[in-house]
């Protein structure tokens, strides 16, 4: 059999098997929708009642309603995620949870294949075959696939924006790389703005410096189309909510009131190195490879440097909120440590006397621990909270 087809062979085995893990559903037996989820359902019932002309009046009602709450609750601006929803209860029956549902897990699986497509351009075919392999097992992805969260999605849409955006600089003359950045975070800035938030520092630093460090010898064409996106998204926003008003008094509420909730202030709050701590419990393995490879500053390729930046920026920006940490956020990075633990695999492997075979046994290992830190982690668990994460590995009692 061709080396080439049993390649293509073991791209669509992978890929299929992370997507079942995603698709098919693993909630215990009786499971109710969770305090966001519950939020989101409502969101698509409006829409599926009243239409995308109906959501003016949503966004009042949400300023009214949650100025009397007891505590607040998600604003109704996440429409890239809602409105999909809302498509897919119409045209498959679906109630709106499953809806949910299914847009977070179609989601994750195509986070999963933009990766390995972004990989085959960075790195050697067998290379992207393991970055493949690792994404498909990675156990924050199979959770957030699993749940109504719009984080698998955010995700998605933020590492598009990078990937796209990073072929742009190194092909400028190819407008389609710029159009689809511009696109992608389009999408990001109507899924979850904060995750838009995030990013957009990191772009501005990335285009900042494009220049000094050879990315692109002028930026400014990257900067203008991804400012105009953002720009775009508000008016959109801006339009649906019947005015800016009552679209930037809904926002402030929230960004208020956030600060306020005692779930936040009991599980959003921590040291710089949190992150580094919840990474060491969920995917050890491919972090610490990852961590690895970083420290060895090996930029040969330049699109490590990039990535470098972006993991380092987020994490920077993430970290700072006081009251706001949460791992969901950081699921943009998952490609990244991907694309730099296989790097640092294939590092290793080339010391080795048989090189494919330890890169193959490696590569497996990084993919059962994988595997196995979900079943042990997030079997049965809801929300990324620290405390159960503690309590399920056992350092906790």
């Amino acid at each position: 059999m061709p080396q080439r087809l049993i390649y293509w062979i073991c791209v669509l085995v992978f890929f299929g098997f992370g997507c079942a893990l995603r698709l098919v559903v693993w909630h215990p037996e009786g499971y109710q929708p969770g305090f966001d989820e519950q939020v989101y359902i409502d969101y698509v019932n409006q829409l599926e009642k009243s239409g995308v002309g109906g959501f003016p009046e949503t966004v009042k009602n949400y300023i009214v309603d949650v100025q009397k709450a007891e505590f607040v609750y998600l604003p109704p601006f996440r429409i890239a995620y809602t409105l999909p929803a809302c498509a897919l209860s119409r045209t498959f029956h679906l109630d709106a949870y499953q809806a949910l549902r299914l847009v977070s897990a179609l989601a994750s699986c195509a986070f999963v294949l933009a990766g390995f497509l972004f990989a085959r351009r960075w790195l050697s075919p067998r290379q992207a075959l393991s970055v493949l392999a690792v994404l498909a097992c990675a156990p924050l992805q199979i959770h957030l696939g699993q749940f109504a969260f719009i984080d698998a999605v955010a995700g998605f849409w933020a590492i598009l924006v990078a990937g796209f955006l990073w072929e742009s600089l190194q092909q400028p003359q190819r407008s389609v790389w710029l159009a689809a950045a511009g696109l992608s975070f389009f999408a990001l800035c109507l899924s979850k703005q904060e995750t838009a938030v995030f990013l957009g520092v990191f772009l501005f630093i990335a285009l900042a410096v494009a220049r000094p460090l050879g990315w692109s010898p002028a930026p400014w064409r990257q900067a203008v189309v991804l400012f105009g996106a953002g720009l775009s998204a508000v008016f959109v926003l801006t339009l649906l909510s019947g005015g800016f008003s009552p679209m930037a008094e809904a926002f402030t509420i929230y960004r208020e009131r956030a600060r306020t909730l005692p779930y936040t202030i009991q599980t959003g709050d921590g040291p710089w190195h949190r992150y580094l701590i919840e990474y060491l419990l969920i995917n050890p393995v491919t972090f610490l490879l990852a961590l690895g490879f970083a420290f060895r500053a090996d930029f040969t390729r330049q699109v490590n440097a990039f990535f470098l930046l972006l993991v380092g920026v987020t994490y920077v920006v993430m970290s700072s909120i006081q009251f706001g940490m949460n791992v969901r956020h950081t699921v943009m990075w998952d490609f990244p440590l991907a694309l730099f633990a296989v790097q640092g695999i294939a590092a290793l492997s080339v010391r080795i006397r048989w090189p494919v075979a330890c890169a193959v046994g490696l590569v497996a290992l990084v993919c059962f621990t994988e595997l196995r830190q979900y079943g042990t982690i997030f079997r049965g668990l809801y929300d990324t909270d620290l405390r159960f994460m503690f309590r399920a590995v056992r350092i906790l009692k």
